[in-house]
């Protein structure tokens, strides 16, 4: 029943008028200051409540509003991003993530470039992160969108790295600004000394790609110092801040 009446009010006109933004912010380790306000979709199912992102977009891509959401999603945000910087609360960069396959749809990388531009938004300010997994798809296939998208300076970032099927060959050929680590790499890192090895060196491979590291489920005060103390300054997770709906995210 669950499955019947999400897939049903999706097909109805109403559906994007029913969503809303939830807003996760990507830390600096060393100061606590904002790096990146990720947004993220929801839906405010009239029957079920609030639906989260990762399920929603499971329904969205089966029933192929992926565009369609995501363009709703893209231009909402970075107009709520120009608000911010009106009231004085301004973060480096404003994170959305995309599903890589979306890049093969050369008019949806030019429609990203549109909405940008009637909203004013500098294209760097903007970090996409890609949710694909990367093996699944030619990189002929692809290599339009990535070129017009680093063309417009627009930054670009590998979801759950180290847990996907993208691999450290594809490093060679998406030229991807950040790499975000998977939240599972470090659930034991306050146990494991081999977890901490494996980051030091996940970590210097980055640096030594010019890329820059995001750990993802940082959830304690004990890791984030930990953390820091190996050189990862960009931290999110629940101890970073959890989502907020954007009318919370100035007031918290």
């Amino acid at each position: 029943m669950r499955e019947l009446k999400l897939s049903t009010g999706l097909k109805q006109e109403t559906f994007l008028s029913q969503c809303e933004i939830y807003y996760q912010p990507i830390m600096h380790a060393k100061d606590k200051t904002i790096f990146c306000m990720e947004a993220l979709l929801y839906w405010r199912h009239p029957e079920l409540g609030l639906i989260h992102s990762d399920e929603l977009f499971n329904y969205i891509e089966k029933h192929d509003k992926t565009n369609l959401a995501a363009e709703w999603l893209i231009k909402n945000a970075c107009q709520q991003f120009m608000r911010w910087q009106s009231v004085g609360f301004s973060p480096a960069m404003l994170g959305l993530s995309l599903s890589i396959r979306q890049l093969k749809n050369t008019q949806f990388v030019y429609r990203i470039s549109q909405i940008l531009q009637g909203c004013d938004f500098k294209p760097e300010c903007l970090l996409l992160s890609m949710e694909e997994k990367f093996s699944e798809t030619e990189f002929a296939e692809v290599e339009k969108g990535f070129n017009i998208l680093k063309y417009l300076h627009v930054k670009l970032a590998v979801n759950h790295f180290g847990s996907g099927l993208f691999s450290i060959q594809d490093l060679k050929q998406y030229a991807v600004n950040y790499l975000r680590l998977d939240a599972a790499i470090i659930c034991d890192l306050e146990q494991n000394e081999k977890t901490i090895e494996l980051i030091r060196s996940i970590h210097l491979l980055a640096q030594s790609l010019s890329m820059q590291l995001i750990i993802q489920g940082v959830d304690t005060e004990k890791q984030m110092e930990m953390l820091s103390a190996l050189g990862c300054d960009l931290v999110q997770g629940y101890f970073v801040g959890m989502p907020l709906p954007e009318k919370e995210v100035v007031t918290s």
